[in-house]
């Protein structure tokens, strides 16, 4: 926080540049003496160091030498004046070392500390305006905060276009760039605006890392989103949280607990919204692969659309689509049919929309076919399904169902065996390449 006496911007950079490069406090150690070069035998040993950059992340030391600012730029590779902005020092004493940082209650006691000379023989009226005009300090501007809303509806409204390997990095920095707007200054609103985006943001890499077929690191995400919207109590982008969380529970073969967050996810979500209707139809879906009716899915809710664009959308063909999935799982293969040649035609009218769905709907209705007994049909539908442009590991999973279909119903064809051989090199590429990701942190 520039400018604050208490709680030296430094500390926090240096905090937040070692864990966006996923450094814990002992690499950043050994990072530092490769620093020194040739000088490292002067540095203390390996243990004292790591404690020396506790206690510079925490705030305890105001002021750092030049020597250890050096070496932190040279090990980061950030210039001293964007690392080290100048600072007033004027708590320039050392506290108790602690492993977890300085206390809030010692924190506010500082910061009320710095206030009380500033406040010190002004009018009532003159203190309580200060009061104001400290609570609207803030380091961030409007035209920030609109950027970060604006990359954040890019994201939504254009996610079925691109491939998620080419999304993943920007979403990335975004999400790191709103962990770096809260180590500044913000007034009480923008704090909980920022959350809100965060919430937003690990939504979408949620989703994203689950397309990519990494599923750990995608309920990691799906996680820090559903804290930062229960924080800011975001109603809506907590019920989206739990909506990309049950998708990838589902896929995960963890049934009971989707099922778990699709319900505490429809109880969070807004009367009305987008959110409900596709966490009702998650709950759905995810009780027909417990083997339970899925009911009221014979019917559509009828205030939807027919198609809609973006990732925190619903419509009814996604509504056909989830009921499809359904009635697959429930073995009854001609209700699937039903409700995904329903949703194909749907999306006949708008294939850009939801190519991944779209692409699903084609291999339910595939191996609803082979159950029918139907090679051809499920043989050109598989194949319609393979060319989709937007590979994910959902579609992969959907494949390898199909072929387990085809190869118990036809053991012995040529065709299906053509196929099998076809199908395996298309879906190896829905393991999408996302970078090294070693752990997911929730910076607040």
């Amino acid at each position: 926080m520039r400018g604050s006496a208490w709680f030296p911007e430094w500390a926090v950079l240096i905090r937040t540049q070692r864990k966006a490069r996923y450094w814990d406090v002992h690499t950043m150690a050994r990072r530092l003496r490769q620093a020194a070069g040739s000088e490292r035998d002067t540095l203390p040993d390996h243990d004292a160091l790591v404690r020396s950059i506790r206690r510079w992340e925490s705030g305890k030391i105001t002021v750092l030498s030049e020597r250890y600012r050096l070496l932190y730029c040279h090990a980061l590779s950030i210039d001293e004046q964007t690392l080290f902005p100048d600072e007033p020092a004027a708590f320039n004493g050392e506290e108790p070392d602690t492993q977890d940082g300085d206390p809030t209650n010692r924190r506010d006691a500082l910061r009320l500390a710095a206030l009380l000379p500033v406040l010190a023989g002004l009018p009532e009226d003159a203190e309580a305006r200060e009061f104001t005009r400290r609570s609207e300090e803030t380091d961030l501007g409007a035209a920030t905060l609109d950027q970060v809303r604006q990359a954040i509806a890019t994201y939504d409204t254009g996610y079925a276009a691109q491939p998620a390997a080419e999304l993943w990095e920007p979403a990335l920095q975004d999400r790191r760039h709103i962990a770096a707007l809260l180590q500044r200054r913000t007034t009480l609103r923008q704090r909980r605006d920022l959350y809100v985006d965060a919430a937003w943001l690990s939504t979408i890499l949620a989703w994203l890392a689950h397309d990519g077929g990494r599923q750990r690191t995608a309920l990691a995400y799906a996680y820090d989103a559903w804290r930062h919207a229960e924080e800011a109590e975001h109603a809506e982008t907590a019920a989206w949280a739990k909506d990309v969380e049950a998708t990838i529970l589902l896929y995960g073969n963890r049934t009971t607990e989707a099922l778990r967050a699709a319900r505490t996810g429809a109880a969070r979500a807004p009367a009305s919204s987008p959110a409900i209707t596709r966490l009702s139809s998650q709950a759905m879906r995810i009780s027909a692969r417990l083997g339970k009716s899925p009911g009221t899915l014979r019917s559509a809710p009828d205030h939807l659309p027919d198609h809609q664009a973006g990732l925190f959308s619903a419509d009814i063909a996604r509504f056909h689509s989830f009921a499809a999935t359904s009635y697959l799982w429930l073995r009854d293969p001609r209700s699937t049919e039903a409700h995904a040649r329903e949703a194909l035609d749907l999306y006949a009218s708008a294939p850009s929309v939801s190519p991944t769905r779209r692409a699903i709907a084609m291999l339910d209705l595939a191996i609803a076919r082979t159950q029918l007994r139907d090679l051809d049909g499920a043989l050109a539908l598989g194949a319609s399904a393979l060319s989709c442009s937007r590979p994910a590991s959902a579609i992969t999973d959907r494949i390898k169902d199909l072929d387990r279909a085809l190869a118990a119903a036809f053991p012995h064809s040529a065709q299906v065996k053509d196929w099998q051989a076809r199908s395996v090199s298309v879906s190896g590429q829905g393991k999408i390449g996302l970078g090294s990701i070693a752990s997911v942190v929730s910076v607040s």
